[in-house]
């Protein structure tokens, strides 16, 4: 238990909140948004309708992390189409999207690098009519502005939140893989910090992510023992070599060939995944798939759903199927900010093909999985 000793459970009563707290919000009516979100997930999956959208609002980090390269490219050409979208400019995209989005996942980089980023949430709650689901990652060094946001949405009605904080192992490994001395304490205070201030609203789910890798697969295990048993929510991802970690060309992050360093996280994973909620119906899923994954390289665990359940738009607007394949299909500026004209433009359509046939980079992260979960449990393929 040394990392939850060093950093204790952060509910006992009486405890003094480590930045300043906004009063408790309203109780939202329970469930409302995951009834609802529910209904209408399984309501698009039926009609082959777009509900996910995967949007990385910037291209920057200020973690150093051997996993992943974002963090080298610090001054990326702004491209032929201008730099990062505008504010304005990803209003009118949100107000332009088909109303039957209900889920969008906000990433990066580190999404709260972009000082405008509460705002951004902001105007996808007002823009996006059946919105529910809210999902973004962060690596907690920013906790000013990781609480700004919170407490911009305290007391006000809001779809659920589902904010989520990297933490890659006990503090040496942590601190280690993600490349920042004394990142894990501060990741962890910040996290600790969210979960007392929304602790009396229901719409926000507040939980530790970490990310499985060559780096640390081999130590991991009983922090996420330990992290479980302690009462914290609590992810895996596996690492990838893909497009959005602008890694494609290092050596490989995957943990898949150290088979029974995997096999541990997995056990110590499914022994404690709950199976009672559709979430962690769907998170089981995805652990039984990791090892599929690795015995069948090249091959789908199930069938991807990628530009037909989800799309994936970078921060200068580019879109792509997913956010491991950076196949462009158009930018949104030279559309109106309209993406349904590059989803059914014959680009589009090819690289629908191509998903489909397997001609894809071929994934098994949580951020593209899940929807395929989804469609496979919904509507079998």
């Amino acid at each position: 238990m040394q990392a939850l000793k060093t950093h204790p459970d952060p509910r006992p009563t009486g405890s003094r909140p480590a930045f300043p707290v906004a009063a408790p919000s309203p109780a939202a009516p329970p469930g409302s948004h995951r009834a609802r979100l529910l209904r209408e997930v399984a309501r698009n999956v039926y009609r082959g309708s777009l509900y996910k959208l995967n949007f990385a609002v910037n291209g920057a980090c200020n973690s150093r992390c051997v996993t992943c390269d974002i963090w080298k490219d610090e001054n990326p050409p702004s491209g032929p189409h201008g730099g990062d979208l505008s504010l304005d400019e990803i209003g009118r995209f949100f107000g332009r999207l088909p109303d039957t989005v209900n889920w969008l996942s906000l990433t990066g980089g580190e999404p709260h690098l972009r000082k405008d980023f509460a705002r951004i949430v902001h105007e996808a709650i007002r823009r996006i009519p059946n919105l529910h689901l809210i999902g973004s990652p962060s690596n907690g060094l920013l906790p000013d502005r990781v609480m700004g946001l919170v407490e911009s949405l305290l007391g006000r009605p809001h779809p659920l939140m589902f904010l989520s904080f990297s933490v890659d192992g006990p503090p040496e490994v942590h601190d280690r893989v993600r490349g920042i001395p004394g990142g894990f304490r501060k990741t962890w205070e910040t996290y600790e910090a969210v979960r007392r201030a929304t602790r009396h609203d229901a719409n926000f789910v507040v939980s530790v992510e970490t990310t499985v890798s060559s780096h640390n697969v081999t130590q991991v295990a009983p922090f996420l023992e330990e992290t479980l048993d302690a009462g914290h929510l609590l992810t895996i991802t596996i690492g990838h070599n893909a497009f959005l970690y602008v890694n494609a060309q290092k050596g490989s992050v995957s943990p898949l060939s150290q088979r029974a360093a995997l096999s541990r996280v997995l056990r110590v994973m499914r022994s404690r995944t709950r199976l009672t909620t559709p979430k962690g119906l769907v998170e089981r899923r995805y652990l039984d798939g990791v090892l599929r994954y690795a015995d069948r390289p090249g091959r789908q665990v199930v069938p991807c759903t990628a530009l037909r359940s989800s799309v994936s738009v970078d921060h200068r607007g580019d879109v792509h199927p997913c956010l491991m394949w950076g196949r462009p299909l158009g930018n949104l500026r030279d559309v109106d900010y309209d993406i349904t004209r590059l989803l059914s433009s014959d680009e589009g359509r090819a690289a629908r093909g191509d998903v489909e046939r397997e001609k894809c980079p071929n994934c098994w992260t949580p951020c593209e999985a899940y929807q395929s979960i989804i469609g496979r449990v919904l509507k079998p393929f």
